[in-house]
């Protein structure tokens, strides 16, 4: 928006960093309280309403995002603070529009609650609700706090050194920590709080670092009483917020009047044209669309068999192992040699590998992964975390909550004990399809065994245990060939790749555990394409992915309900949603940059409504 808000964190650390810089490219001059508050544009788009954009909000911009357009983009300064100047004057333009529009109610602004009457024409609260009003202020001064935090030795002090070295655990895509939800009523008495500057010296210095440094590049203000709430910066920020708000309700409102716009029928055409596009693949094609398919750009036909996919759970090789497996005698014949391997990897054990997850402060219970950490979305299904911990809390002042103390150690038979436990319900704990020789050291037929989230329980495990970092974030784990003839090249090594094949004919929730130089593969059926897969019908295909055997009238329910409640829609995972959010992305998104940019060129070009002050910015735009 306006002022482009990254976080008061990164802005205060980037005038840290970028002072010096500064100083020597004269963006801060002597004088920099009066020179940073110099205008450098107006924007006005009807009568009434007039906003300054001040120089000091170019530099904030500049420090806060610009300077990678000069380091990693190849702009020079001038080009990047053109850039900035221009985005500037954009975003007031539409920030005024959005509130014009709001005012004369037309559709689709013609609703209730988008008109504050408490406050006057052109103010910014009078196009927010109460509650949206807390929520801006609440976010500018919890930014703040979460500064003054970062500044505050005594905490940073507190952050607990494990004594366990681990390799830090790659997560799983696009996890981040879920945040506690503070209904209207807490959220008002946090803002109702002075900020911490005096609870300790650490916490006064912390207060006086960042005093100190919105002094010295002009972000204190007149004004500055002592107080946080007094500097110029912070006042900022709160309209920043608040002007957030209302271009977000805006474009929230029309987002949600053009994606109302589709039916159902859209969705079924859509999905008609993937299938379409499908029949006509080649078998290159195909080959190459599974291994680039994604949960909401699945395979929905093939011509082809037999095919698939299988996770791949990999307990690697140790270092005397791996020296071990390559000193076996090469004149051994091959069944000598497969037992001569089988024996040394006798030793393999596995570990839970995300402890870096527990002392990195991602969402744990105490016992078990949570939010985005975990796959199971009932949390009766997550993976436990196997191993010890220690509660730090209340003593700890950081995000730490628990430190590790210990790791269990499973060996192959206790290991394949807990996955059919955790999995199966329990299924075999005498392993009796254990083999008692070859490349082959255990199978389970899954076939008619009731298992809840299999795919979530699979994906668990492979970020908890797995050595391959490959099988890590993938959708369906690694693709499957048919056999190769005698021209053709094997992709994987023999014993993987055959026992991969033999797992796609044995299908279900099965899985197998093969040995290969690399260790031993525990390899979990995930799906098959014969030549007869065909899923022409979004229902069909919604139903298998579900399970169910619901009408279209239930999909087609289902549908018009997350349209009406889209951004609080729960599955977000779920095919329905992928293909919907696919086919209004592209609809949605293009009618509103057209919107925009018919706006933006409006008050541009037809009726003029910017006033550009030259002068008062000619050193950073100089070349």
């Amino acid at each position: 928006m306006k002022k482009r808000l990254v976080t008061l964190i990164s802005l205060i650390m980037s005038i840290f960093m970028t002072v010096a810089c500064l100083t020597g490219c004269n963006l801060v001059t002597l004088d920099s309280e009066r020179d940073m508050n110099q205008v450098i544009a107006t924007v006005s788009i009807d009568d009434g309403v007039e906003a300054d954009i001040k120089k000091k909000e170019v530099i904030i911009a500049y420090l806060n995002y610009g300077n990678n357009y000069t380091q990693y983009y190849g702009y020079s300064q001038a080009q990047t603070f053109n850039l900035i100047i221009d985005g500037l004057i954009n975003d007031e333009i539409l920030l005024q529009n959005a509130m014009k529009e709001m005012e004369e109610g037309q559709a689709p602004f013609n609703v209730e609650g988008l008109i504050n009457q408490d406050y006057a024409k052109w103010d910014v609260k009078r196009y927010l609700t109460a509650d949206e009003i807390t929520e801006a202020l609440y976010e500018a001064r919890k930014v703040v706090n979460d500064m003054l935090d970062a500044y505050d030795e005594l905490k940073v002090d507190k952050i607990k050194n494990d004594t366990l070295t681990e390799t830090v655990r790659t997560v799983p895509t696009g996890a981040t920590n879920k945040e506690e939800v503070l209904t209207v009523a807490q959220k008002n008495e946090y803002n109702q709080k002075a900020f911490d500057v005096n609870s300790s010296k650490e916490r006064r210095a912390a207060f006086n670092t960042f005093i100190t440094l919105l002094k010295n590049n002009g972000l204190l203000g007149e004004d500055y009483d002592g107080t946080i709430e007094s500097t110029d910066y912070y006042k900022n920020a709160v309209q920043s917020f608040l002007e957030a708000a209302v271009t977000g309700k805006y474009e929230e409102t029309y987002n949600n009047f053009e994606r109302n716009k589709l039916t159902f029928e859209m969705l079924k055409s859509a999905y008609a044209e993937k299938y379409e596009e499908q029949k006509t693949w080649s078998n290159a094609e195909f080959v190459n669309a599974l291994s680039t398919s994604t949960a909401s750009s699945p395979v929905l036909y093939s011509a082809y068999g037999k095919y698939g996919y299988v996770y791949n759970l990999l307990l690697g090789v140790d270092k005397n192992q791996e020296k071990a497996i390559g000193e076996i005698d090469e004149h051994l014949s091959k069944e000598e040699k497969i037992q001569a391997r089988r024996d040394i990897l006798a030793t393999t054990t596995a570990k839970d590998l995300r402890s870096t997850w527990i002392t990195s402060g991602y969402d744990f219970d105490g016992t078990k992964f949570t939010g985005d950490y975990t796959f199971a979305k009932d949390s009766a299904n997550a993976l436990p975390f196997k191993g010890t911990v220690k509660d730090l809390t209340p003593e700890d002042l950081t995000d730490n909550k628990y430190s590790v103390t210990g790791l269990y150690t499973y060996g192959l038979d206790d290991f394949i004990r807990l996955i059919n436990g955790y999995v199966y319900g329990g299924a075999d704990q005498e392993l009796q399809n254990k083999a008692p020789v070859g490349e082959i050291y255990y199978g389970f037929d899954g076939n008619g065994v009731a298992v809840t989230e299999y795919d979530a329980k699979i994906q668990d495990l492979l970020f908890a245990f797995s050595t391959d970092p490959g099988s890590l974030n993938t959708y369906k784990g690694y693709t499957i060939k048919p056999e190769v003839d005698g021209a053709g090249q094997e992709e994987y090594v023999t014993e993987f790749a055959n026992a991969g094949r033999m797992l796609l004919e044995v299908g279900g929730n099965s899985y197998v555990v093969v040995a290969t130089d690399f260790g031993y593969h525990f390899m979990f059926f995930s799906e098959v394409f014969t030549a007869d897969y065909d899923f022409s019908d979004l229902i069909a295909y919604l139903n298998s992915l579900e399970g169910k055997t619901k009408t279209e009238d239930y999909w087609k329910a289902q549908f018009e309900a997350m349209l009406t409640g889209w951004n609080d829609y729960e599955d977000k995972d779920s095919y329905l949603f992928l293909l919907t959010s696919e086919l209004t992305t592209s609809k949605v998104t293009s009618a509103q940059t057209i919107r925009q940019t018919n706006v933006i060129n409006q008050y541009t070009y037809e009726r003029p409504s910017i006033e550009k002050f030259t002068k008062t910015y000619s050193e950073l735009v100089a070349e």
